[in-house]
């Protein structure tokens, strides 16, 4: 099972939108760097430090579970202390992505699976915190889905970036080929010329 919920979530996170990442490398492609070059700008964004801790800070959050039985009150503390939550998006930026949904589905079915009932509480934590960031307002980003399914799998938190980092390098180069020929000032604008947007499943299928 922990194989097919891999294969779902590396397929979902090969291109999650326009982000700093594609942005970067789009950006070098337009100035005139070759694919590999421009793969590299986005996989230096990528990793940065604050990126690169994500992972452990949001294991870290749902293991210590410090809101007690009030995870909107201390969602709501945070963002007057001007601190957000980590993961999440708050404001007019916030945009929900269905296939979220799935990657979480496919979380919750991992832990419920998993026989460990560190595991669960840990996700159950999750996905409290999760009700309560929408419930204020904001939206759990991709890599919030990402570190639920990833830690429901019993995959170290260290590991995750270099795991999602596999998928999106194709998504980088589609977006760097994409970008070719096209000037800088375009390159915060997609060029998209493919399909159109497709129904996706609100629930998935086991097997």
């Amino acid at each position: 099972m922990l194989e097919r919920a891999l294969e779902v979530l590396l397929i979902s996170v090969v291109d999650v939108g326009f982000s700093p990442a594609v942005q970067a490398a789009r950006l070098a492609a337009a100035a005139g760097a070759d694919l590999y070059g421009a793969v590299l700008a986005a996989a230096a964004i990528e990793s940065t430090a604050d990126r690169g801790g994500l992972a452990e800070r949001l294991v870290s959050l749902w293991d210590e579970r410090p809101w007690d039985d009030d995870a909107e009150g201390w969602v709501l503390e945070r963002l007057d202390a001007g601190l957000g939550v980590p993961g999440s998006v708050f404001g007019g930026q916030a945009a929900f992505d269905p296939r979220c949904e799935i990657v979480a589905a496919w979380a919750e079915h991992l832990a419920a699976e998993s026989g460990s009932e560190s595991i669960a509480e840990v996700d159950r934590a999750a996905a409290q915190l999760e009700l309560a960031v929408v419930a204020c307002g904001g939206v759990p980003g991709w890599d919030w889905a990402t570190v639920r399914l990833l830690t429901a799998g019993g995959i170290a938190a260290e590991l995750h970036l270099s795991l999602v980092a596999v998928a999106r390098l194709l998504g980088w180069a589609s977006h760097v080929l994409e970008q070719f020929g096209h000037p800088v000032a375009s390159a915060t604008r997609p060029h998209y010329v493919g399909p159109g947007p497709r129904e996706i499943p609100s629930r998935p299928a086991w097997d």
